[in-house]
């Protein structure tokens, strides 16, 4: 029996947006031998620093 893969995509999904679905859709047609993906959100709120 052959083992499958499970992906971790880690990071700030709030909301979670299409896009992310999409990549991980993506990742799964890539990863032939994945079976899926878990969607692993951080702990706390996540800010991007502004560049002016």
């Amino acid at each position: 029996m052959e083992k499958k893969k499970i992906i971790i995509f880690g990071g700030a999904f709030n909301p979670p947006l299409n896009s992310h679905f999409s990549f991980a859709e993506q990742i799964l047609n890539e990863f032939k031998d994945a079976e899926k993906v878990i969607f692993v959100p951080v702990n706390s709120l996540y800010q991007k620093k502004r560049t002016n």
